[in-house]
């Protein structure tokens, strides 16, 4: 499928959002890796860095790596479990 936050532009859904999971997972194409770009213009805001995804975390924890930016028009995006 085509996907603006991945650089190749196609991924796969590995998880879809749900009551008990409030994101969507990705990866690339086939079930490949790919670098992860911002859909558009902002400023980072908050960084997680030299975490991994450690099961049973909460809060920001289960986020292991991460990267929140803030949009222009005032959106904000977590790209998190990088």
């Amino acid at each position: 499928m085509e996907c603006r936050v991945l650089q190749k532009r196609k991924c796969e859904i590995t998880q879809y959002y749900t009551n008990s999971h409030s994101a969507l997972d990705l990866v690339g194409a086939n079930y490949t890796l790919d670098n992860i770009i911002a859909h558009s213009n902002g400023k980072i805001i908050e960084i997680q860095d030299g975490l991994g995804n450690m099961k049973g975390s909460v809060g920001k924890l289960a986020y292991g790596n991460f990267i929140r930016i803030e949009h222009n028009d005032g959106y904000q995006t977590l790209y998190a479990h990088m």
